[in-house]
């Protein structure tokens, strides 16, 4: 019997008139649980095509946005990489999750974030909580290697009040050992990843959503979360995701690492395999996912 497994891509509308992209991953039937998902900075939806087909399959209801400012939610008149009014941005994950809960009445619902997705989402349920019934973490963002160079710092505080629009190179970011990668260079070619992100954008994720807010989120969180991690991830150490687990409120907590895995698993969380596409490892990592999906 061949498994029937729907993807529909489609637009979510906000009250501001803003149309945002996601898609959606549906088995065959009634979903048992859904899950909403976040892609990691500068990405969008399609690098987790593979966690949604896969829980998909285990008969969970996924979507995945493409964050307002990224991939195909690209706002008029501005590049990808730049969003006019960060906290618009964050308005959207509350209306996002209020019009899944109504497409799927009763239904458990749950937040994935990968990376900076992890940060949106422990912002989101620290505001939101009475949403949401669990949270998946990715390689979180909370022991960073990320950081704007200092030879852009002067360039950036110069021009927040004056160019807020200002984009500044986005594979900088990342250390000498990440750019040299294979999943960089492949996000780099991609149409959809951000090139740059913007000074405002930026300032955004460092004022709200960035390192030190992450852990007094997490001190909020009632909610059960599960935490995965790559220990050999040179972008969010395992350290972070160790000092998360003693963050966390919530006593219903696991933290599942997984041996030589980098920042995307195994290119769990990637859109064209490599040489170093290993199918075997990957399903670990969503059959980690679907289980604890199982038991909450």
């Amino acid at each position: 019997m061949t498994f029937q497994l729907e993807e529909f891509q489609g637009r979510f509308r906000m009250t501001d008139g803003f149309e945002l992209f996601y898609r959606r991953w549906l088995g065959m039937g009634e979903a048992k649980k859904v899950i909403i998902g976040h892609h990691g900075i500068g990405l969008n939806s399609e690098y987790l095509r593979l966690i949604g087909q896969d829980l998909a399959r285990e008969g969970y209801a996924f979507y995945a946005t493409d964050l307002r400012g990224f991939g195909n939610s690209k706002e008029e008149g501005l590049p990808i990489g730049d969003v006019r009014d960060f906290k618009r941005q964050l308005q959207d994950l509350d209306e996002v999750v209020r019009q899944v809960h109504k497409a799927h009445p009763g239904k458990r619902l749950f937040m994935l974030g990968h990376s900076l997705g992890g940060s949106y989402t422990l912002w989101y349920a620290a505001h939101h909580s009475e949403t949401l019934d669990g949270l998946i973490l990715l390689a979180p963002a909370i022991i960073s290697t990320t950081t704007i160079p200092r030879k852009d710092l002067l360039l950036f505080l110069f021009a927040l009040p004056f160019s807020p629009g200002k984009q500044l190179d986005f594979a900088s970011l990342w250390i000498k050992e990440v750019r040299r990668s294979g999943e960089l260079r492949s996000q780099t070619e991609d149409p959809l990843v951000a090139k740059g992100l913007s000074v405002r954008f930026l300032n955004g994720v460092r004022s709200v959503v960035g390192l030190k807010n992450s852990a007094q989120n997490a001190r909020k969180i009632e909610e059960a979360t599960l935490v995965l991690q790559g220990d050999a991830d040179n972008v969010n150490v395992p350290d972070g995701a160790r000092k998360l687990m003693e963050d966390l409120a919530t006593k219903d907590k696991t933290l599942k690492t997984f041996p030589a895995a980098d920042h995307f698993f195994y290119q769990t969380i990637a859109t064209k395999p490599s040489a170093r596409y290993d199918r075997a490892k990957q399903v670990k990592v969503t059959g980690a996912i679907a289980d604890w999906l199982e038991a909450h």
